[in-house]
């Protein structure tokens, strides 16, 4: 199948979108109550970068980083926590497959991602850091922050999600 899809294959091409903080019930949460933020897309690489590469990232909308998701000269993601204190690597990624990532901050407890076959929605890994920022978010970035680092790839389909339940994602 096909798909109309954002390539990443450029110096600083990302985007950022608000809707971070929402409560269990679906709808805006005050502050105080915004804990956890789920925020899923379709990714594909084709080519990995020569480094470490940027992909999302949970910010004040590109200061104050909360939490980057990058994709490794192997062909791996990793997810690091504030400062990059703590990081976690996956598998690594086949070449020209689809995956849903979905990506969760949670405030002072972890930074997930879970790895998802995009044909079959298996799960095929996740990886995990303790959180240690201790704040909210504004907002959810994706794309290339900084150098492409020659890699291209693909982002689709995204989706913000109410849920800390992962079996709701």
């Amino acid at each position: 199948y096909s798909r109309a899809s954002f390539k990443l294959n450029a110096n600083t091409q990302n985007f950022y979108y608000s809707g971070v903080g929402f409560g269990t019930d679906g709808t805006w949460a005050a502050a105080a109550n915004r804990n956890y933020y789920w925020d899923s897309f379709a990714f594909r690489l084709e080519t990995a970068p020569s480094s470490d590469t940027v992909i999302g990232q949970y910010s004040n909308k590109g200061a104050l980083i909360r939490s980057q998701l990058s994709v490794t000269s192997t062909g791996a993601l990793k997810v690091a926590n504030e400062s990059a204190a703590a990081t976690d690597t996956s598998t690594v990624l086949t070449v020209g497959q689809w995956y849903i990532l979905s990506y969760l901050y949670n405030v002072n407890v972890a930074d997930t991602v879970v790895i998802r076959n995009a044909d079959t929605s298996a799960a095929l890994d996740t990886i995990t850091v303790a959180e240690n920022g201790g704040g909210s978010p504004q907002s959810f970035g994706v794309g290339v922050f900084g150098n492409v680092n020659g890699m291209v790839a693909y982002v689709d389909n995204f989706v913000m999600e109410a849920s800390n339940t992962l079996a709701d994602i």
